[in-house]
């Protein structure tokens, strides 16, 4: 009896050591997944953490994970307060924000940055602004109007895509980016009726810490409030295919390569189709031949049809 007492007591020691470990781990991914998604800001430990949240975000429907967010963490996006109607902004409790301009095209990357058009990565905040890209810890955040206030007065001139150290806590990165939408007749758009359209494009932007080359292919639909009208994501079903050559520059001064890509990605009842082919790191990249083609069907069975775009380098 003794022994069967000891063994029965030994299973219930072992099973109760199983349940403490899976409840921590569970503890620890919900911490990793609190410090990731703070309320008002996206937070990495590395770019390496950065590469991978990318990757995984390449399959989501952004716009409507946007919108979720907002709901359940508080959390605005740029790509949210980007495409949102009025309607919807009373829903979310979202007061008139005056919004940072940022010239990017693609919708992953505007999904990571928060209203102030902020991240933060390796304990660094990278913040956003028309051609700008600041680099700073917390606390140096107000050397910025210092910044804007020398170069608008044209105390100071900057290179672009080159790191512009202004003072020890705070460094400037005049960005590029470059958006090539599908031609056809009608330039980046093909008109479905009236009130709908497909658009499409490729692009290549160099922000300095993040670098990529990216597609999306989304459709809108015009919203008309008063005598204003407006042009809004709407649902559809999407497709984006391409088959690209891109050089591949590093920056450590390794040489130059050329890098075949290819593939498609179909989004069912999605905003917007996109994918980012190269992201970040330790290189830069240009699109240097190929093709994409962005597709949606439109409309309900037997009388939608499907619409296309597509455009060469």
């Amino acid at each position: 009896m003794k022994k069967v007492f000891l063994l029965i007591m030994m299973a219930v020691l072992v099973i109760g050591c199983k349940e403490e470990e899976v409840v921590t781990n569970v503890e620890q991914e919900q911490s990793f997944i609190q410090q990731k998604m703070g309320k008002d800001i996206l937070q990495f430990k590395s770019f390496e953490e950065l590469g991978a949240y990318i990757k995984e975000k390449n399959n989501v429907d952004l716009l409507k994970e946007a919108k979720e967010s907002a709901k359940e963490n508080g959390f605005l996006s740029l790509l949210l307060l980007y495409n949102i109607s009025g309607e919807e902004a009373k829903e979310f409790g979202i007061e008139k924000l005056k919004l940072p301009v940022v010239q990017s095209n693609s919708p992953l990357f505007l999904s990571i940055l928060n209203k102030n058009a902020e991240v933060i990565i390796d304990d660094k905040i990278y913040r956003i602004d028309e051609d700008f890209v600041y680099t700073y810890r917390e606390g140096a955040g107000d050397e910025i109007d210092d910044f804007k206030d020398e170069y608008n007065s044209g105390k100071l001139e900057i290179k672009s895509e080159v790191d512009y150290q202004y003072s020890k806590s705070l460094s400037v990165f005049k960005y590029k980016t470059k958006k090539i939408e599908a031609r056809t007749t009608q330039v980046g758009s093909v008109n479905i009726n009236n009130n709908v359209r497909l658009r499409g494009a490729v692009f290549n932007e160099n922000l300095g810490f993040i670098n990529f080359v990216g597609g999306s292919t989304w459709v809108e639909r015009k919203i008309s409030f008063w005598f204003f009208s407006s042009w809004v994501p709407t649902v559809s079903n999407n497709s984006l295919n391409y088959d690209l050559s891109v050089d591949v520059n590093p920056y450590s001064g390794a040489p130059s390569q050329s890098v075949a890509t290819g593939g498609s990605w179909n989004g069912t009842n999605y905003f917007t189709t996109q994918i980012t082919l190269f992201n970040f790191g330790t290189a830069s990249y240009t699109i240097n031949s190929g093709g994409s083609l962005h597709e949606t069907y439109w409309g309900t069975s037997p009388t939608g049809s499907f619409h296309d775009l597509f455009f060469s380098f």
